[in-house]
């Protein structure tokens, strides 16, 4: 089972008060395609792209050494211009491989899981900041709070210190 970008942009639109949704990258079907038309590059490294969904820009930035992409509210308004070159495609199989790694086999249990970010809550930055877990129920189509046993676990492992 995997999740998109438009659930992804469901749950910031759903959640307004955080900016952002942190996922483990390999549940991420755009990540395991060719990079879509959808998505530019915004570094030549592949760790920033700007994602256009319904005439709204996000940037979804990779995280390949936690496994984890995230993609934020008030992307840039252009892509930087850079190639989609062999290093893009390097760092998300890595994010992708970090994610399965962290997950292990079976211990989801096929479970979608998100955490949505938001403020710091210190005022300062590098504090701790407000998050919010959730679960992605693909029958239903919706997002719902996520309680249940992984939750420290799932926080820990999604959780990026990045604006």
């Amino acid at each position: 089972m995997t999740m998109t970008v438009s659930n992804l942009v469901a749950a910031l639109d759903r959640f307004p008060a955080y900016h952002a949704i942190d996922v483990f990258a390999d549940d991420l079907a755009e990540l395991r395609q060719p990079i879509p038309p959808s998505m530019h590059p915004l570094d030549a490294q592949g760790r920033g792209f700007l994602v256009t969904h319904q005439d709204r820009n996000f940037k979804l930035d990779i995280f390949p050494e936690r496994g984890v992409a995230r993609l934020s509210k008030h992307g840039p308004a252009t892509a930087a211009g850079a190639g989609i070159g062999e290093l893009t495609g390097s760092l998300v199989a890595a994010a992708i491989d970090t994610a399965s790694k962290q997950k292990g086999a079976g211990l989801l249990g096929g479970a979608l899981l998100g955490l949505l970010v938001g403020a710091a809550l210190g005022g300062v930055a590098g504090d701790a900041r407000r998050v919010f877990a959730l679960m992605y129920e693909p029958a239903v189509g919706q997002w719902r709070a996520y309680d249940g046993g992984l939750l420290r676990w799932m926080k820990d492992q999604l959780a990026v210190n990045a604006g």
